[in-house]
């Protein structure tokens, strides 16, 4: 891959990262989580999640149904939410 496409693709990724991070943080704030959670930290791991998924249906798609990552997401977002808060 050339070097310019590269570095499209890469700040492509990162605007991806902040603004997943941001829309979760905001949820999570919505839903009344009150933790420290950082919008690129959380919209990294989101993206690599989806990125492991992805490859995992090409590699062994009789195994990886479609809807792994939104599982996933669906499962993450139930820890975050049943986990301690701190009192408003």
């Amino acid at each position: 891959m050339e070097h310019e496409h590269r570095s499209a693709i890469s700040s492509h990724l990162q605007t991806l990262r902040i603004v997943l991070g941001e829309i979760v943080v905001r949820t999570m704030r919505n839903a009344g989580v009150t933790r420290e959670l950082d919008p690129l930290a959380v919209g990294s791991m989101l993206l690599a999640l989806e990125d492991g998924f992805d490859l995992h249906r090409l590699i062994d798609p009789d195994k990886t149904p479609a809807t792994s990552y939104h599982t996933a997401l669906s499962q993450l977002q139930e820890l975050l939410l049943d986990a301690p808060r701190n009192p408003p």
